[in-house]
């Protein structure tokens, strides 16, 4: 789903424009209206905008001012220009290389339509066209980069504390951080690789997502990827800097912070390299983002609250970006003589319940219970009790499901369903197969918990929208502002919603605010005016189309029906 935004003072121009665009284009837009310059640069600021349609003249600042400032900040962005007979040279030369289209205020709705589905083909190709996962002629790693991901770690896990030291490590294996500059911090989950890929395939897949991040990335930060598992990257943006000290080619606002912007431009260029993932790999990619600029020496602690919201957030959710802020925590208690099956078990032990916590941090029960079985089942049968091979497997286990309880802080949720005592108490158990019957119970009540707590997360965000919209239905409830009022961002809540909710979120929108509206011309003697206002359409000539659009008839009309 691409964001629309029209930008024009003349309200019944914006409004004309916009219920083409929603009703009419057959394309799925979020649609947002500007009637100045100061409203349009207040939604740029607050997220991605894909496509921008701006008249040129307005009081104060003029469109070209508002399209090169679009054109530096969001670099992808379409515009299509809306401008007179009269001054119609005077744009083309002044803005030819930027624009997808212009239109006269004089053509009529088709040509509307054509220039919108023009930039949405524009942005569908520049997806398809991001074709890196076969490209061979990158030289892929250089001979320091192995070292340079190993001293990242190291900081980002605390093991190099001191600011001194951090920078004699940084600068020893050449990589170049500006140690007084702070860091946008985002950490990537990718979900879809394949399970039969190999160890080539498997880089070449994150490969390709690395490729991707840099290419949105690169051209206004200095970006860093470090991977530390076969499915997680750590991303560190610090903005590029021209020689007078100003971040190249991102302007604000004056009005806005320049952490919060950079964190907000971070999520809406992530969004991108989510759908070109999509698109080019088919895997879905997960981020959580730093709610603020974290300094050099605060990596530590950030990352380690970021890992956190990874696990609580996101869990088995695919195709996310948040921001670490939303994170709650949850009130939750917190060998001789083997045989060669327990053996080849044995050995393969690390590696294995790797690959189960992997499968319980994704909610994905299919697969770990059948990774269980094929740990558990080799010593169901186990004549000996005490088995040092069998022994291991089944204490290695356990301390894995006690571990991810406790981080998980659903111990004592366990606890109410299964005797966590016997969970190490192994000779609580009068054999292997009562044992391993045991750690299934136990393991089962890990993901009844953890599934319970990721619908109820998803019934009760849904829950919360729902009254927040009915509370502010008279102020802004966009897709944009419900993003930043739940922290998730707005291509995830919508998908979201529309899944538990069994409606979209426009649809929604629209029944309260003609339930309210009907309301309100039954019970009140508030005038049509005051009553679009109520209902968040400040403009008189779209509150009459959407109440005529339901209703097919005027909203007095409808009125004179009600009484």
């Amino acid at each position: 789903m691409y964001r629309l935004l029209v930008v024009d003072d003349e309200p019944y121009i914006v409004d004309w424009i916009c219920e083409i665009a929603e009703v009419e284009s057959g394309i799925e837009l979020e649609v947002y209206r500007a009637y100045s310059v100061h409203e349009a640069l207040n939604w740029l600021n607050r997220a991605r905008i894909d496509i921008m349609i701006t008249d040129i003249r307005m009081p104060g600042e003029s469109g070209i001012s508002l399209v090169q400032k679009v054109t530096r900040n969001w670099p992808k962005c379409k515009i299509i220009m809306l401008t007179a007979y009269a001054e119609f040279d005077y744009a083309y030369a002044a803005i030819e290389s930027n624009v997808t289209a212009y239109i006269l205020k004089t053509e009529d709705d088709a040509r509307i339509l054509e220039a919108i589905r023009k930039a949405v083909k524009e942005l569908d190709k520049e997806l398809k066209d991001l074709q890196l996962l076969n490209k061979t002629n990158d030289k892929l790693l250089n001979s320091m980069q192995p070292i340079q991901n190993d001293i990242i770690i190291s900081i980002l896990k605390g093991e190099i504390m001191q600011k001194e030291e951090i920078i004699s490590q940084l600068e020893s294996v050449s990589i170049q951080i500006n140690v007084e500059d702070p860091f946008v911090l985002v950490i990537s989950k990718i979900d879809g690789i394949p399970e039969k890929a190999n160890i080539v395939d498997r880089f070449n897949y994150r490969h390709a997502v690395k490729k991707i991040i840099e290419h949105y990335f690169t051209q206004y930060f200095h970006c860093f990827q470090i991977e530390y598992s076969n499915v997680k990257m750590v991303l560190l943006l610090q903005p590029r800097k021209e020689q007078n000290g100003e971040e190249k080619g991102l302007k604000r606002d004056a009005s806005s912070a320049t952490g919060e912007y950079f964190i907000t431009y971070t999520k809406g260029t992530l969004e991108l390299v989510q759908q070109s993932c999509k698109e080019n790999t088919g895997l879905d990619i997960s981020f959580v983002v730093s709610n603020t600029l974290v300094e050099l020496t605060q990596l530590h602690y950030k990352f380690q609250h970021m890992e956190k919201t990874l696990l609580h957030c996101v869990s088995d959710e695919k195709g996310v970006v948040i921001s670490d802020a939303i994170l709650n925590e949850q009130n939750h208690e917190n060998s001789a003589g083997s045989s060669d099956k327990l053996e080849e078990i044995r050995e393969d032990l690390t590696k294995d319940l790797y690959l189960l916590e992997t499968y319980l941090e994704n909610g994905d029960r299919e697969n770990f219970e059948a990774g269980l079985k094929n740990i558990c089942e080799g010593i169901r049968n186990e004549k000996c009790l005490h088995d040092s091979a069998a022994q291991e497997i089944f204490y290695s286990v356990s301390l894995m499901l006690l571990s991810y309880a406790n981080r998980r802080k659903i111990a004592g949720a366990v606890a109410s369903k299964v005797d966590i005592s016997d969970l190490l108490g192994r000779y609580n158990h009068y054999s292997w197969n009562e044992s391993i019957d045991y750690l299934y119970k136990f393991a089962n009540g890990i993901l009844e918990i953890q599934e319970k707590d990721t619908s109820e997360l998803s019934l009760n965000l849904v829950q919360f929208i729902n009254q927040y919209i009915q509370t502010h239905i008279a102020e802004d409830v966009s897709l944009i502002k419900l993003s930043e009022v739940t922290g998730y961002n707005p291509s995830y809540l919508s998908r979201l919603y529309k899944e538990i909710a069994n409606e979209t979120l426009s649809a929604y929108i629209s029944r309260i605010r003609f339930e309210k509206a009907k309301n309100l011309l039954a019970n009140s003697n508030l005038n049509l005016n005051e009553i679009a206002t109520e209902v968040g359409l400040n403009s008189r000539t779209y509150f009459n189309r959407f109440i005529k659009k339901i209703t097919g008839m005027s909203p007095q009309e409808y009125r004179t029906y009600l009484c």
